[in-house]
């Protein structure tokens, strides 16, 4: 199972405008030598870490990221602050031999055990990462929680004021006189709790990773709840995904919402798309 982005912000370290964190997750602080076991792909956003200034002492030999060294895109392997042995010090590198597998569905691994492998991203505005970090963690630990979301008899632990800072339907809810804002309490209509999850982790982590099977819930949820930002991305990988098994329900699902400023995008580039493939043209070819 892919490993959510907003983890790897969490587990990351921020060093000349760029996050640094390893393709396991695996904290920086963490004390423990282990290793990096299976194949990963490189998440969204990322890729592999490079040589540059300052790398070496202020990332990887600062801390000990749960092993003894880190594996950059060349190969090479840099050792951590844990790093046991006398013949080479923090952030020095170890050995001559390259450490970094690929296998044929372009994921990686070191080659060898107490390595994890070093990613990176853009960092982007120090206050937006902030904000990021801290929504994230919210999400994680549910606490200090003061409304709730139900369906199907499973009860999802929330913030108001997350909810309704990014849904102007959430905001009426909760405020005023209505139902929802005296039992702090929203019933969700028998939505699948899948479809919930996804939805919640979006809101608090901007995290579009939905199933494809849950795209007409998925997206009908975040339609009603007015998440325009949310619709839009979802739209986005919807026609990423579309094949000729699921092409007719997508193409029914983006008509309905085809004229909302944040799908008319998504659906002329899913029309292009249709178009240009004879599989999805046949497929429409014959429900029709």
């Amino acid at each position: 199972m892919a490993i959510p982005n907003h983890r790897y912000v969490k587990n990351s370290i921020r060093y000349s405008d760029m996050l640094y964190a390893t393709l396991d997750c695996t904290p920086p602080n963490d004390n423990g030598i282990g290793h990096q076991h299976e194949f990963l792909k490189i998440p969204d956003g990322w890729s592999l870490a490079g040589q540059s200034e300052g790398l070496a002492e202020n990332v990887i030999g600062k801390l000990p990221w749960g092993t003894h060294c880190l594996v950059l895109c060349d190969g090479s392997s840099l050792a951590t602050s844990g790093f046991e042995r006398s013949d080479a010090g923090p952030g020095q590198q170890f050995g001559n031999n390259p450490q970094l597998a690929m296998s044929l569905d372009c994921e990686f691994k070191p080659k060898d055990k107490s390595r994890r492998v070093l990613i990176c991203r853009p960092s982007g505005d120090g206050q937006s990462l902030h904000s990021q970090q801290t929504l994230a963690a919210m999400w994680e630990s549910s606490e200090f929680t003061d409304c709730e979301l139900v369906s199907k008899g499973n009860v999802f632990k929330c913030h108001r004021a997350v909810l309704a800072q990014v849904s102007p339907v959430f905001k009426r809810m909760f405020s005023g006189s209505m139902l929802e804002a005296k039992d702090q309490r929203v019933e969700l209509n028998d939505v699948e709790k899948e479809v919930v999850i996804e939805f919640l982790a979006f809101v608090y982590t901007s995290e579009v990773s939905c199933n494809s099977q849950h795209f007409s819930a998925f997206v009908k949820l975040a339609d009603y709840y007015q998440l325009n930002c949310f619709t839009g991305p979802v739209a986005e990988k919807m026609v990423d995904a579309v094949d000729k098994d699921n092409v007719i329900s997508i193409l029914r699902l983006m008509k309905g919402m085809r004229e909302r400023p944040h799908i008319a995008q998504h659906w002329k580039t899913l029309l292009a798309k249709v178009q240009a493939c004879s599989e999805l043209t046949e497929a429409v070819v014959a429900e029709v």
